[in-house]
């Protein structure tokens, strides 16, 4: 089912391109695995190649030092959701949830042996974050040293995955993601086709 993601008050939605009785749209993040979404208007087709996934991460903090979650969403190259999640990861301040959220879905990948030789992009809207986890000595603070590392890590597993910086607006799904998680409405991770 092909869908385009809009956006209204309080957070976002899927529509579908055809029409389709209601009950064939699931109202729980489960059913958003293997949806395909419009290519012009979604987050994925920024800068992407063919066979190519791309992890949007995000981390929210509700306050300077607050609730927090971290959310991700796994496409492939044709918009396909191969995986997405949202965790809610304690109180923390907004950097710490970015690199959370990078450090996951580095997690995510080295879990899956497919993913280990395939070409992927982690895409953060955090230029802080990015900055830390590619910069060999920058950790901004104390607290991010082992984080940072064990990120480090998992890019020399992962020798063909790259962490870089998107802007805001081409990651309004996994910030979606990420408030549910700082909201603590329960944790959830989806693994669709890869």
């Amino acid at each position: 089912m092909k869908v385009r993601m809009v956006r209204f008050r309080g957070g976002f939605g899927l529509k579908p391109l055809v029409p389709v009785p209601s009950a064939a749209l699931s109202e729980t993040v489960t059913g958003l695995a293997g949806l395909v979404f419009e290519k012009e208007n979604s987050e994925q087709s920024f800068g992407m190649k063919i066979h190519e996934l791309k992890f949007n991460v995000d981390g929210s903090s509700r306050g300077k030092q607050g609730p927090a979650g971290i959310g991700d969403v796994l496409r492939n190259s044709d918009g396909k959701i191969c995986c997405l999640f949202s965790y809610h990861v304690g109180i923390e301040e907004s950097n710490t949830t970015e690199i959370r959220a990078i450090h996951k879905a580095l997690e995510l990948c080295a879990s899956r042996s497919i993913l280990v030789d395939k070409d992927i992009i982690i895409a953060s809207d955090s230029m802080v974050a990015v900055s830390w986890v590619n910069n060999s000595g920058d950790f901004g603070s104390l607290k991010h040293v082992k984080l940072i590392y064990d990120i480090r890590d998992l890019l020399k597993l992962l020798r063909r995955t790259s962490v870089v910086f998107n802007p805001r607006h081409t990651n309004a799904f996994a910030d979606d993601l990420a408030k549910k998680g700082s909201q603590n409405l329960g944790d959830r991770l989806v693994w669709g086709d890869l």
